[in-house]
């Protein structure tokens, strides 16, 4: 794996990184723990927000209070500082 990265060019290891960060992060708001209870959360809304946090866009599809838990929350804001502290 460390051989396949080391050919790769910058730009493409810093897009990889994007799309890892960004569907990792809406993989974790799609979590159960992450959603309050009653709300349903669509996989294109979670990708949507995750996307649009480490984007830093700040543009989101739901509610994020209403919609997901502290934990969930604490979640979108670590994916949109990722680059900070990567």
């Amino acid at each position: 794996m460390i051989n396949l990265l080391k050919k790769q060019s910058p730009v493409r290891i810093v897009a990889l990184g994007f799309a890892v960060v960004i569907l990792l992060g809406s993989l974790l708001l799609m979590l159960p723990c992450s959603i309050r209870e009653g709300v349903t959360v669509r996989y294109i809304d979670a990708l949507y927000t995750s996307t649009s946090a480490v984007c830093v866009t700040g543009l989101i599809a739901v509610d994020a209070g209403d919609t997901f838990t502290p934990l969930g929350q604490f979640f979108w804001q670590c994916s949109s500082r990722w680059v900070v502290w990567g």
